[in-house]
């Protein structure tokens, strides 16, 4: 082996070994610090960046609220009542408090209206939001929900945030042919062991098919623990034989004291 051969083959070996210890530390030296967005199970992590010192794993796969089309119900020339519903599919968190805004279009897909609300939701719940008698100067075809981004919403778990228990009994109805109008009536019943705020009684008339044919609420304030309460609910303009009273829905919505 000639002797220029040697040294290149020694220089090389150095050069290699040289490189390789700057390499090391070099590594060493800027490997990033293990964090919850690695993408790497690593730290005290149950999952993939999740749980340990990381957000729960729970709260990491919650999936966000799905909201129905809205459905427009004309009660008379430029009044219409409304119907929102918004599932949340998280059964195991709810919402204590979010926003959401309705914009109303005409048909031309000019909006002729919006407002903005706040609302809870409770984990698991499908929630109904009935507004009433909203004044439009045009006739509308379609709404479109809006909620509050997602990075703004807090979660609660459901041993924080646990949904109150209530029902209706003893319905009864009573039509007026002259104004067209269908009055409800029946007890709403706390069966929770708390003072209930406020209680939203909606009530969701369909026909055979199922399909809304109108709907409309009444409120009720600070319903005590196990309390009886009457209500009564007025359902305008209703074409009482397409009415398939054994299918009407009523949703409850239950505010406790300090949710909003």
């Amino acid at each position: 082996m000639s002797r220029f051969f040697k040294q290149a083959l020694y220089g090389g070996t150095f050069l290699f070994l040289v490189l390789s210890v700057v390499g090391i530390f070099s590594y060493s030296a800027f490997k990033p610090e293990p964090s919850c967005f690695d993408g790497i199970l690593n730290q005290d992590e149950v999952g993939i960046d999740c749980d340990g010192v990381c957000l729960s794993c729970a709260r990491q796969a919650l999936k966000p609220l799905v909201v129905s089309p809205v459905f427009l119900y004309e009660i008379e020339n430029g009044l219409y009542n409304t119907l929102i519903e918004i599932r949340n599919v998280n059964t195991r968190f709810g919402l204590p408090r979010f926003s959401y805004r309705v914009d109303f279009f005409d048909a031309a897909g000019v909006i002729q209206g919006s407002f903005t609300r706040e609302t809870f939701i409770y984990p698991g719940e499908i929630k109904y939001i009935v507004e009433t008698a909203l004044p439009f100067d045009k006739a509308l075809v379609r709404g479109e929900v809006s909620l509050m981004p997602a990075d703004l919403l807090t979660w609660e778990p459901e041993e924080r945030f646990f949904s109150p228990k209530a029902t209706v009994r003893n319905i009864q109805y009573q039509e007026n042919s002259a104004t067209g109008e269908l009055a409800i009536t029946g007890l709403v019943v706390n069966e929770s062991g708390r003072t209930l705020g406020r209680v939203t009684v909606n009530a969701i008339l369909v026909n055979e098919f199922k399909l809304q044919r109108g709907y409309s609420k009444t409120l009720i304030e600070d319903l005590q623990p196990f309390e009886e309460r009457f209500f009564r609910i007025v359902v305008p303009a209703v074409e009482f034989a397409t009415i398939n009273r054994d299918a009407t829905r009523f949703y409850l919505e239950l505010e406790r004291p300090g949710v909003l």
